[in-house]
């Protein structure tokens, strides 16, 4: 089954390399988006509960829905966030490398 992933990423980067370099950026842009977002959040949650003395989870349920997706606060989300990163860099190192045999 991997195999077949394997060959079937081959032959696109080999038939659009700009296709796939440019779905490994997005992927590496949201997940080092997502880790940043993660970690500044988290920071700023924990010193405004400090200050109101409110909960830091009811503070981000405050947030609209898309905003609260795109941070990872538990340990899953983090591996996401990681495998998105991983992937983008396969993608986009797999794009490169099939622009240069194309040329």
């Amino acid at each position: 089954m991997l195999m077949m992933i394997w060959e079937r990423l081959l032959t696109l980067a080999f038939a659009c390399p700009g296709c796939v370099l440019a779905a490994g950026r997005a992927l590496f842009g949201l997940g080092a988006a997502m880790l940043l977002l993660g970690f500044r959040v988290d920071r700023m949650l924990t010193r405004l509960a400090a200050r109101t003395g409110a909960e830091a989870a009811g503070l981000i349920d405050a947030w609209p829905s898309w905003l609260r997706v795109l941070v990872p606060d538990s340990a899953a989300g983090l591996v996401v966030a990681v495998l998105f990163v991983v992937i983008g860099l396969v993608l986009s190192r797999t794009g490169r490398w099939a622009q240069r045999l194309a040329v």
